[in-house]
């Protein structure tokens, strides 16, 4: 089962928030969450892409962004020191962490199925 949110910026990728991420997030089977800041660069070149693969593939999990200048609670709480990463949860528990480039979709996507499969 995949949570809803009505958070969501476009179809598929939602805005993360500390009050919408343990409903959202921690109770899917899969989510995949883009730490991201409004500062960063990177950030803003990356996120088309990142949407774009959520868009294509939103049977694989549940997507979402963190802004870790507004959300620095989550951000602290996984250990995020740099943006843009992609962190994927498996059932609220991380099992992996991508620093965000755009070779990482491929990678992303590898693992995804890996982790689908093996539930």
């Amino acid at each position: 089962m995949t949570p809803t949110s009505s958070s969501s910026t476009q179809q598929g990728w939602h805005a993360l928030t500390l009050d919408n991420f343990s409903q959202t997030v921690m109770q899917a089977e899969l989510a995949v969450v883009y730490f991201s800041a409004p500062w960063c660069q990177p950030c803003h070149q990356l996120r088309p892409a990142v949407q774009s693969f959520a868009q294509q593939h939103p049977e694989l999990a549940y997507y979402g962004e963190v802004d870790v200048s507004a959300s620095s609670a989550i951000s602290q709480r996984y250990g995020i020191r740099s943006v843009p990463v992609i962190v994927i949860f498996k059932q609220g528990s991380v099992v992996a962490q991508l620093p965000g480039q755009l070779a990482v979709l491929s990678t992303l996507e590898r693992l995804l199925h890996e982790q689908r499969h093996a539930l």
